[in-house]
């Protein structure tokens, strides 16, 4: 489609008229294959294009609520808008080389969609799995009992800031033992 640098023009005889434009006809032009994720040519290739450019079509009319303040352009690619403009965005960021042509998009089948569940569940389980040497590192008691003093967390600084304000006597204990709660359980 690009006419202008290839001193060439769009031409197509309708049979009732003839288009000759020295300009690209449109300016979003999709390729639309009619292989299915295996790499198969699909039997009824003509329903199955028009299904994938009816669901690429429909994906922009369903009605997104945008954040306030955001622009359409700005989208992510949610409204039409934003597609649009990611596509210049990225068109701008591409080095053409060797007379490459980045006026042609694809889809269907052939597009490489990433499986962003399976990546989002891989990533999760490598982050747990690099927390696993710190399940290996438990304080020991003294360490604990620094941590507790030192950033007011014993439970005689949890009593005097929780009931510190209350206009009334509150009921807790003055004191608390861990091995009474592992003993009785919520009851403690």
């Amino acid at each position: 489609m690009n006419f202008a640098n290839n001193k060439d023009s769009f031409r197509m005889n309708y049979g009732f008229t003839e288009v000759d434009f020295k300009e690209q006809p449109v300016d979003l032009c999709y390729l639309i294959s009619t292989r299915d994720a295996s790499g198969k040519c699909v039997k009824n290739g003509y329903s199955y294009a028009m299904g994938v450019v009816t669901d690429h079509i429909i994906s922009f009319l369903a009605k997104v609520e945008s954040q306030a303040g955001v622009r359409a352009e700005d989208d992510g690619g949610q409204t039409l808008e934003g597609h649009i403009s990611n596509l210049c965005k990225i068109r701008s960021g591409i080095a053409l080389q060797n007379g490459a042509n980045v006026d042609y998009n694809i889809l269907g089948a052939s597009i490489a969609e990433m499986p962003l569940s399976e990546i989002a569940t891989y990533l999760g389980a490598e982050l747990f799995e690099n927390f696993r040497p710190i399940y290996d590192k438990v304080p020991t008691e003294k360490e604990r009992n620094e941590f507790l003093i030192n950033n007011q967390l014993q439970y005689e600084d949890l009593r005097k800031s929780l009931t510190a304000n209350c206009p009334g006597a509150v009921n807790l204990p003055t004191s608390y033992d861990a091995k009474m709660y592992k003993a009785r359980g919520n009851a403690a």
